[in-house]
């Protein structure tokens, strides 16, 4: 009795139409024992099939297939001569038709007027010929990777001269030599992409030099540094020495952020700071009139004012990025100091030199409740630095004898 799936057509053996080896078939109608098989069965059908049409049409009486384009059956007619007295080969019709001599060979074998040699066949299928497709293709490839490699080394190095200006003002040419690039090349390549003329586009609007961009991309990066270490628990200072800084420098520009203002207001000064700024105005090391240099700066400022005098205030030295708090008629500079202890007041005398380096005569102005010590007193005078109470820039401005700096003979603190 049959029963709907009968399983003795995939019980019996079969025979290959290829290859004649016995196999079992997994489906009805195969034939073939194997993908390989059928794949050279079909290709010998054609072969036989393209071989019976060139002997046929060798004869040139059996007619061209009527499927053939004008262009092909004019190929056809060059090749065999028909109508001329000598044959044209396959190149010479290809420029003829100005079309590549592979599809014209193509177009020939098709019409069976071209047979391929075994060699030919062999070198085409192994993509090893001069004009193979094959190794056309393989070329065209290796080019296209290659140059996406190297667009995308490109890529990497305008990246990284990008993120070093923008992140740390590196210049590019700075970073060209570190790696070992030409940065020519680079900065010809970096005028092509759009981020970089974004950035020039910026700096323009600002009004800015890129040495100013570098600049100011320097000290935000010093004070990012400092301003996240600090919220870790360590002190600007120490960060500033790890990093071969100056805390002078730094501060200068990070006690003014707004960023460093809301931390501070979070993280009031501790007990033994407090204590330890009481001491100082114990001693006297310390001014009590005046909080901070600021308000002992606005007072100088008003003293000049009432004597008329010509003045700048918050003076740049052309060298250097200190600064001086006045400049009287540009040839005496006024340094404003509210504390005199050794940590504090060296950087004043250092901000002095600055001035006699630049052939000024400098006045250091202190408080009338605050002392200096002996010791400092002769340090500024072997300097020929000038120091001054608030009391004695008055009489030196009205033309009298200022009075004389009151001093400590105690040991420093």
């Amino acid at each position: 009795m049959d029963t709907l799936f009968d399983l003795r057509d995939f019980s019996e053996k079969r025979i290959c139409a290829t290859c004649g080896k016995e196999f079992l078939p997994t489906q009805k109608p195969q034939r073939f024992c194997c993908p390989k098989c059928k794949r050279v069965f079909f290709q010998r059908k054609e072969g036989a099939r393209i071989e019976a049409r060139y002997e046929s049409i060798q004869d040139k009486e059996v007619p061209l297939p009527t499927n053939l384009t004008e262009r092909v059956k004019e190929a056809v007619k060059l090749y065999l001569g028909i109508g001329r007295k000598k044959r044209l080969g396959i190149r010479a019709i290809a420029n003829l038709h100005d079309v590549s001599h592979v599809q014209i060979r193509r177009d020939l074998i098709e019409a069976g007027v071209y047979k391929p040699t075994p060699e030919q066949n062999r070198r085409a299928r192994a993509g090893t010929g001069l004009h193979s497709r094959i190794l056309q293709r393989q070329r065209i490839e290796l080019r296209r990777e290659e140059l996406e490699r190297h667009e995308k080394e490109w890529r990497k190095k305008m990246a990284l001269c990008l993120r070093n200006l923008h992140r740390f003002g590196i210049s590019i040419k700075t970073t060209c030599d570190y790696e070992g690039w030409k940065p020519a090349k680079v900065l010809a390549r970096l005028s092509e992409r759009p981020s970089y003329q974004k950035l020039l586009l910026k700096i323009v609007t600002r009004g800015d030099s890129i040495q100013d961009y570098r600049q100011n991309r320097i000290w935000r990066n010093r004070m990012a540094i400092c301003l996240r270490a600090l919220r870790h628990g360590k002190p600007v200072e120490t960060t500033c020495r790890e990093h071969g800084w100056n805390p002078s420098a730094v501060g200068n520009y990070l006690y003014r952020r707004q960023a460093y203002k809301k931390w501070k207001a979070a993280h009031p000064a501790k007990a033994e700071n407090a204590r330890q700024y009481k001491n100082q105005r114990k001693y006297d090391w310390r001014s009590n009139k005046y909080e901070t240099e600021k308000n002992f700066g606005d007072a100088i400022n008003q003293l000049l004012n009432d004597f008329g005098i010509h003045f700048s205030r918050e003076k740049t030295f052309q060298r250097s990025r200190s600064r001086v708090d006045f400049e009287l008629e540009g040839a005496i500079h006024i340094e404003c100091k509210i504390c005199t202890k050794p940590s504090m007041f060296v950087k004043a005398i250092g901000q002095a030199l600055h001035s006699k380096a630049a052939k000024k005569e400098i006045w250091l102005v202190i408080p009338d409740d605050v002392k200096v010590h002996q010791e400092q007193l002769e340090t500024l005078r072997m300097n020929q630095i000038e120091i001054f109470h608030e009391t004695g820039l008055r009489q030196k401005l009205a033309g009298q004898e200022p009075m004389p700096i009151q001093t400590r003979t105690s040991k420093l603190p």
